[in-house]
């Protein structure tokens, strides 16, 4: 009780003192600095505390909303690979897988079977057991195990027609792996190719690797196609005489892959239920 009546009374001598130094000439300016500064400590306090509990349901309210963003991403994303196995079921079915290796990444391919070879001394036209329905059109690239076979040049509902590259009426941009030369690899009817335009100054040598350069808007670049087996830079003309052995032993193949360019790939999804 003793207690209770000195704090009453410390109190009311604060307040008589703070009245004196109101009323004493001069001295409201320094009442107004200890106002301020008695003021102050708690005004902060109460603005600390706001400012932290704002930030703190601002930070809880962000963290619900994005467990609810990663929710619906995952969902998502579960629902596109769902949607994916389904694409990939449906193309397999129609014979059709999507090409892994780097050099078609941009295609879809078509697997066939060689059923026959066009009469020849030395056959450069093979038939294919797959045609339009399958998505297959004419001058579709045609590999096997990322190495050059030729294009299709012919299609019906149900076969179509290859033509290897060593076919005579066969041309196609290729490049010199070491030396980055462009020429056109053509077909001799034979067992070789012939890779023409390469200057005599250039240094290409005999094991030398040729590949597409893509240049002839048919075949896609870096496929294998074969390897410099003789070069011979005559004394008259401006041009190598170089042969290449295409790396596919064509008479030993039994299957091949059809590169689909993705415009048919697009009409071939459009025929399943969305």
């Amino acid at each position: 009780m003793t207690g209770h009546i000195i704090r009453r009374v410390a109190l009311l001598f604060i307040f008589l003192c703070l009245l004196l130094i109101l009323y004493r000439p001069g001295t409201r300016e320094i009442a107004q600095k200890v106002a301020l500064e008695l003021v102050g400590p708690p005004v902060s306090l109460v603005n600390y505390f706001r400012d932290s509990t704002l930030h703190f349901w601002q930070d809880y309210i962000q963290e619900i909303h994005a467990k609810e963003l990663y929710k619906k991403l995952n969902k998502e994303v579960l629902e596109l690979k769902r949607q994916n196995q389904i694409l990939e079921l449906l193309l397999k079915e129609k014979g059709i897988v999507f090409q892994e290796e780097d050099i078609a990444q941009k295609y879809a391919y078509v697997r066939a079977k060689i059923i026959g070879y066009q009469a020849m001394p030395e056959p450069t036209i093979a038939i294919l057991n797959k045609g339009m329905r399958d998505g297959i059109k004419k001058s579709m690239p045609v590999i096997i195990q990322n190495n050059l076979v030729g294009k299709v040049v012919s299609t019906s509902p149900n076969y179509s027609k290859l033509m290897f590259i060593t076919d005579i009426n066969s041309a196609l941009g290729a490049v010199l792996e070491d030396t980055k030369e462009k020429g056109v690899l053509v077909g001799t009817s034979e067992e070789l190719c012939e890779l023409k335009y390469i200057p005599l100054t250039s240094q290409v040598q005999e094991g030398e690797g040729v590949i597409t350069s893509g240049t002839d808007g048919i075949f896609p670049p870096y496929i294998m196609v074969g390897k410099v087996v003789l070069v011979e830079r005559p004394k008259v003309g401006k041009w190598c005489k170089i042969k290449v052995k295409p790396v596919v032993e064509f008479q030993k193949i039994s299957e091949v892959v059809v590169l689909l360019k993705e415009e048919e790939l697009s009409k071939i999804l459009k025929e399943f239920p969305k």
